[in-house]
């Protein structure tokens, strides 16, 4: 009998143990990671010209014949 109860007191030990540090490794994630922010709305997507690579209109470099996702693709594009 003592040594059933000695298994139900290492038991309940080691649940309350995991059970705290997996609270603790939430909350440094969650520390660590914030959620990110919500944006306004949705983002307008453009094409970049060369490579034809979707990317958000603020991200591109404008050009003579179109939006590009770099000055190098720019560059190809337009010489």
């Amino acid at each position: 009998m003592k040594y059933f109860v000695l298994l139900v007191v290492a038991v309940v030990f080691i649940w309350h143990w995991r059970s705290n540090r997996r609270a603790e490794l939430a909350a440094r994630q969650r520390k660590v990671h914030p959620s990110p922010a919500r944006s306004a709305g949705p983002v307008d997507m453009v094409q970049c010209a060369h490579c034809h690579l979707h990317l958000a209109v603020a991200d591109t470099v404008a050009g003579g014949t179109g939006r590009y996702c770099s000055p190098e693709h720019r560059a190809l594009a337009e010489n």
